[in-house]
């Protein structure tokens, strides 16, 4: 079962620095704009450790990563970041709102111990790319530290880690309390190791595996580090004559780098959202200059031809011409409104076209995902992947001789991923042949327990199938892999 343990975390000194001002999101959803604007916000931004600019004539000894380590000594030389005297947990919460409601959030920080998904004791819910997990590798190789955390998923139907959290925030002030550019009210706990609240947290956490809802690409790169740290001390080892224990590395056991700074959430927290991640598709450049692909004549049904048999199709609005943003609305409300129990999305087209579509043929996903579980082969976005848009994908391309698989597509351009439907009438309004989108697929957004089942299967859902909403901060508390656990 997971190993979890306090740490010694590194903060900013919040009466030197304005906490507010030196947080950012994750690296991974930060936009070239905002990446200047925190640049811009604060010198000591932690933007500079996680994703620092870039100069003509960086190379393999000063460049973006051996900076980021520069300034993290640099900071705690000089009392910028200040560690933790003793070994806490952090109780997080965060306020914010989605289509008008109010939520709350509620987990924790601790140290997790990294262990191959294959033991299932942590679970991976979802498939990665490959480049962010070697930009990763290269910052921790830089900085031996862990500035963003990693999501957890956990279950607490008795609500014994709840009272926990609600005990520390009942009983103790809070270190920061502040409201982020975004609007989300962000509160921060340390809770002390050994104290009533900690030793229960520790307790609900022990008897079950833990689910990554976010951070895959974090915790696989963490995972390398291990791997390569313990293989250079044991190798640093081999020449010198020492106890048992020493020679077979079992006292390395407690090394920072055996573990990944994580947050823990419980999957019955009210304060769970996920929100749906649509695709844009921009389809000339992949039918080779087609011209069908990028105007706003003809339909779009014509266009897919057979990829449209194993569901039904409704038309939202019929004939093209229509307005854009209409459109999307159109197919928001029928996708909201379309069976729970039957995988669905919805099909906008810059011609104003929008349908939905509902799976009416199951024996189609069984045939095109043998290898997959129940609970997998009816998720909206596995549907969409394997009856529509790889055979959409792969029609596009023909025998062009290209790569027809959504990774290569969304590096090649074709296709984006966005959460904000403002960005989706956008897209659409510009058309494929104005630099924006020919289709957009709507999707609704998987629910909890799904993350869960598919995860407990062992098995992962296509790239980009959740967005945990709001991102948890980057820079409230950070971790030093050179500091032991204990």
């Amino acid at each position: 079962m997971p190993d979890i343990a306090p740490f010694r975390g590194i903060r900013y000194d919040a009466e030197r620095v304005p906490i507010e001002k030196v947080v950012t999101p994750p690296y991974d959803v930060i936009s070239p704009a905002e990446r200047r604007h925190f640049h811009a916000v604060h010198p000591m931004n932690v933007i500079r450790l996680i994703l620092g600019e870039e100069f003509p004539d960086d190379n393999s000894t000063n460049n973006r990563y051996t900076r980021a380590g520069k300034y993290w000594r640099a900071w705690r030389e000089e009392g910028i970041l200040q560690t933790e005297s003793r070994p806490c947990y952090y109780v997080y919460r965060q306020q914010f709102t989605v289509n008008g409601k109010l939520f709350t959030r509620c987990g924790f920080l601790a140290r997790l111990r990294l262990v191959p998904f294959e033991t299932g004791i942590v679970q991976a819910h979802e498939e990665t790319h490959s480049a962010p997990k070697e930009e990763l590798f290269a910052l921790l190789r830089a900085t031996a530290a862990n500035f963003s955390p990693v999501w957890a998923l956990y279950h607490d139907g008795e609500g014994r880690a709840r009272r926990c959290l609600e005990q520390t925030m009942e009983r103790v002030a809070p270190l920061y309390r502040f409201v982020d550019e975004a609007g989300v009210t962000q509160e921060l706990w340390a809770l002390p190791a050994g104290t009533e609240a900690a030793l229960g947290l520790e307790q609900v956490l022990a008897g079950q595996p833990v689910v990554i809802a976010d951070g895959h690409h974090r915790y696989e790169s963490r995972l390398r580090y291990q791997a390569e740290r313990r293989a250079a001390e044991l190798a640093r080892r081999s020449d010198r004559a020492g106890s048992p224990e020493v020679n077979s590395g079992a006292d390395l056991e407690k090394a920072g780098w055996n573990y990944t700074l994580t947050y823990f959430l419980a999957l019955e927290d009210p304060g769970l959202v996920i929100l749906p991640t649509h695709r844009l598709v921009h389809l000339p450049a992949l039918k080779g200059g087609d011209a069908r692909a990028g105007t706003r004549s003809g339909s779009i049904l014509e266009l897919l031809g057979p990829v449209t048999s194993p569901f039904t199709v409704t038309s939202l609005r019929p004939g093209a011409g229509g307005a854009v943003g209409a459109a999307v609305e159109a197919a928001l409300g029928a996708l909201e409104a379309a069976p729970a129990g039957r995988p669905a999305f919805a099909l906008v087209g810059s011609t104003g076209e929008a349908y939905l579509f509902v799976l009416n043929d199951d024996e189609a996903m069984r045939r095109a995902a043998p290898e997959h579980g129940d609970v997998w082969r009816r998720l909206d976005v596995a549907v969409l992947h394997r009856l529509f848009l790889d055979p959409l994908l792969a029609a596009s391309v023909g025998d062009a001789g290209r790569d027809t698989s959504e990774q290569a597509q969304v590096v090649a351009g074709n296709i984006e991923y966005t959460q904000q439907v403002g960005r989706v009438k956008e897209a659409l309004e510009a058309g494929g042949s104005g630099g924006g989108a020919d289709l957009a697929v709507l999707l609704r957004p998987t629910r909890a327990w799904e993350v869960a089942a598919v995860a407990g299967r062992g098995e992962k859902m296509p790239p980009k199938s959740t967005f945990f909403h709001p991102k948890l901060l980057t820079g409230l508390v950070m971790d030093d892999l050179e500091i032991p656990t204990g």
